[in-house]
């Protein structure tokens, strides 16, 4: 190599490292002898040490104090903060690093780095100390920002999103949250829209309607309002200070919403005006204020319901497990009285009419169905309406009895699509399903066991079983321990046959449901005419018995109506039971 060459080459090689020495110096990465505070906090603080900020850029001046819990803007007026925001700005100074420098010496002037006249300048109050950084501008490829401090010479090189952080506004400064009160805590509510006030109060944890009537009311609803309203938010700030709210709607609100919590007098209550943006927005403030803001409108459309969507759908108010007594009155007469009895096993028992058994869980069923019905529409208010609804005198009448002693009667009347019910002592006139009253019919079969009769066989003997159907009729005996035909004609008994309709059909007879005659006769149920009879005597315990179950006519494809010979009740039996009764040949056949 020439002594020619080897000049250019160094000449060459002393230029690409002046591009790279001031290439370095501009896009945020400092040379080595500038890497001292590299990777170190721009400040020594906890965030939860501060309780002072303040932003000062494009010359406004924004203050943010701490106040016992809470946050406040206290420049350039005084307005609930967003606590969110603060939590952001106030970490950055815990967690603000110094990606590089440049020394004192090398500074020729701050104004190259924008620091003569700082962008903006953040500062901070954390007990005695203070902290202030000033940013300028940005480094040559936008990933940094040139920054200055009282406890640093040199110019320093922070994160660029120190800047996008600490440019802040007053819209990002303040709460954008409308209401400020714990749910929880909430004991007071009141929703005005249009022409409708109304107003609840929580009391020993469940909500009452106060207005337009008093009423339990909705607790669920009631409760999904109030935790919403800790999330309605602000769009937009309009106006603070506004001089005349007219404009807006706001002096004569479209809408208005209440909250109190618990300990308070005082209700923070939230004005909604005038719609616009095509009703997608409407005008918002706070009362006792003139500071004007936007919410979105959908926000508030599951708020302002109808008074009907607030009252509680529950009419029965007791709860199945503190029953004691229940009574059934049908056209004034005492048609059902059920009691539970305590003991090793609470049980309810039938007091009238007596020598009726219960059927088991029939009356947990029972109350715990009541419990559940809901009210479909409430009808009136009126005390003296009840008559009109064929309340008064009702021809069905309700009464339970609860453990503590506490009586409610409950009254129901039939219609056309529905059930009137009241509660004795309330003018509050409601329907209900209009199957309802056709359950209340059943008087003693809603309770009544199914078991229409049980022969205990180690007790007791059979000694007679006939069976009749159209045409034909087979009797047999016990004799000297073997069954005969009554009569006898010669013909062996089928005794396997006899003992199987004995077990099928003489020892327990269970009903598939009891059946209201409503007026008909034996005749529309088929006992005129039977399918088949089958009768029984027996011996138990030294007293004879004697049965008839009489089979009538299909009721549907798959039961048949049935009644006892001596009892006038009516209830379905499986076809099964019928075809065994029919198909049984008492005689032997082999």
């Amino acid at each position: 190599m020439n002594f020619k060459t080897t000049v250019i080459l160094a000449i060459v090689a002393l230029l690409i490292g002046g591009v790279i020495l001031i290439t370095d110096s501009y896009n945020g990465t400092e040379p080595d002898a500038a890497s001292r505070f590299k990777g170190v906090k721009l400040f020594d603080v906890r965030t939860e040490k501060i309780t002072r900020l303040k932003m000062e850029t494009d010359g406004k001046m924004f203050l943010c104090e701490k106040h016992g819990f809470d946050w406040k803007v206290t420049a350039p007026f005084e307005v609930r903060a967003d606590e969110s925001e603060i939590r952001t700005i106030a970490s950055r100074f815990e967690f603000g690093v110094i990606r590089g420098s440049i020394p004192e010496n090398e500074i020729k002037n701050l104004s190259d780095y924008g620091l003569d006249k700082p962008r903006v300048t953040a500062t901070a109050w954390a007990g005695p100390d203070v902290l202030t950084v000033n940013l300028g501008f940005e480094t040559a490829l936008k990933d940094g920002v040139y920054a200055m401090t009282p406890a640093h010479k040199d110019v320093l090189i922070v994160d660029r999103d120190l800047l996008d952080v600490f440019s802040t506004g007053l819209s990002k400064l303040r709460d954008k949250h409308l209401f400020k009160y714990d749910a929880k805590k909430v004991d007071g509510l009141q929703l005005d829209y249009k022409d409708v006030k109304m107003s609840f109060v929580k009391q020993q944890g469940a909500w009452l309607m106060e207005l337009p009537v008093k009423d339990a009311a909705h607790t669920g609803k009631i409760e999904t309002v109030v935790d919403s309203g800790v999330d309605l938010k602000i769009l937009e700030f309009v106006e603070d200070n506004s001089k005349d709210l007219s404009k807006y709607g706001l002096t004569a609100p479209e809408r208005r919403m209440a909250v109190r919590q618990a300990g308070e007098d005082e209700y923070q209550e939230l004005l909604l005006g005038n719609y616009l943006d095509s009703g997608k927005k409407q005008y918002a403030c706070m009362a006792g204020s003139a500071s004007v803001v936007i919410v979105k409108a959908e926000d508030y459309f599951g708020i302002f319901q109808s008074t009907y969507e607030f009252r509680s759908r529950k009419f029965f108010n007791f709860s199945p497990e503190n029953v004691q007594e229940i009574k059934l009155y049908l056209d004034g007469v005492l048609s059902v009285d059920v009691s539970k009895i305590e003991g090793g096993e609470s049980k309810f028992y039938m007091l009238s009419p007596q020598n009726l058994s219960v059927e088991p869980y029939s009356v947990e069923g029972f109350l715990g169905k009541l419990a559940g019905i809901e009210i479909v529409n409430f009808i009136s208010e009126d005390e003296t309406a009840a008559p009109g609804y064929g309340l008064d005198p009702a021809p069905v009448k309700l009464t339970i009895t609860l453990k503590t002693g506490i009586e409610t009667s409950y009254c129901f009347a039939p219609a056309d699509k529905c059930t009137f019910a009241r509660q004795e002592g309330n003018a509050k006139i409601i329907s209900l399903q209009k199957e309802l009253f056709s359950a209340f019919q059943r008087g003693i079969y809603i309770f009544r066991s199914r078991v229409v009769y049980a022969l205990d066989t180690r007790a007791a003997v059979v000694d007679y079983v006939l069976i009749e159907k159209p045409g034909f009729k087979t009797e047999v005996i016990l004799q000297d321990g073997k069954w005969k035909f009554a009569g006898s004609d010669g013909a062996e008994v089928n005794e396997y046959a006899v003992k199987n309709i004995l077990t099928t059909t003489a020892e327990f007879l269970l009903a598939d449901d009891f059946v209201l005659r409503d007026g008909k006769t034996d005749a529309d149920f088929g006992f005129d005419r039977p399918t088949c009879k089958f009768s029984y005597k027996a011996s138990e315990n030294g007293v004879e018995i004697g049965r008839t179950l009489i089979i009538g006519k299909n009721a549907n494809d798959k039961q048949y109506y049935a009644r006892l010979a001596d009892s006038p009740d009516i209830f379905l039996v499986p076809v099964y039971l019928s075809e065994n009764i029919i198909n049984t040949e008492l005689k032997r056949t082999n």
